[in-house]
């Protein structure tokens, strides 16, 4: 899996989710910003947006992830079930740093 550096201010990150909806709480903590994921549905790289009290989350899809599919587009209403962690694909690692 493919932790995103500069995506999440670690420095804060533990009181940010902490002041958090308790809805949202469970979905950060199971789902974190840092991460790329694949829609399963789609099969599009996304990160996450945002998180909604109603358990969704909102997504972006960029054109350096997906650039042989539509992108470009920012999608609410996703069901973070519908997400798969997912390693940056090779033609986008000079794009990224990574954490380890």
């Amino acid at each position: 899996m493919a932790k995103i550096a500069g995506i999440v201010d670690l420095n804060d990150y533990d009181g940010w989710v902490a002041s958090r909806p308790p809805a949202v709480q469970k979905v950060i903590k199971k789902y974190p910003p840092d991460t790329l994921y694949r829609l399963k549905t789609t099969d599009q790289i996304v990160t996450i947006y945002s998180y909604s009290e109603d358990g969704t989350v909102t997504v972006d899809i960029t054109h350096d992830l997906n650039p042989h599919k539509p992108a470009g587009l920012t999608v609410f209403g996703i069901d973070p079930a519908d997400l798969v962690e997912c390693d940056i694909p090779e033609y986008a690692k000079h794009l990224y740093e990574t954490l380890h």
